[in-house]
């Protein structure tokens, strides 16, 4: 059996914040085959963290942000409009 009681978050190897185990197992056969770390919220937190901090680092921070993301105008009606307009 395949035994990970760590997560790989920003590159490294660390415990999950719960420190809880869950088994995965085999959808076909149903048997365990590995012991994995479960993790959680605060787990989700840390990696989005560190991604963040990858991507600021790496495509300069605002900069980064401008070029691989496009500004969209979304109007929403508070009414029904009669047809035709």
């Amino acid at each position: 059996m395949i035994v990970h009681r760590n997560l790989q978050i920003g590159g490294k190897d660390v415990p999950a914040a719960s420190e809880r185990t869950t088994e995965d197992f085999d959808p076909y056969t149903g048997e365990a085959f590995a012991t994995v770390a479960a993790g959680g919220a605060a787990d989700v937190t840390r990696a989005v963290d560190a991604a963040d901090a990858a991507f600021a680092g790496r495509f300069g921070g605002r900069w980064g942000l401008e070029a691989f993301s496009n500004t969209r105008w979304v109007t929403l009606a508070t009414r029904h409009a009669p047809y035709p307009f």
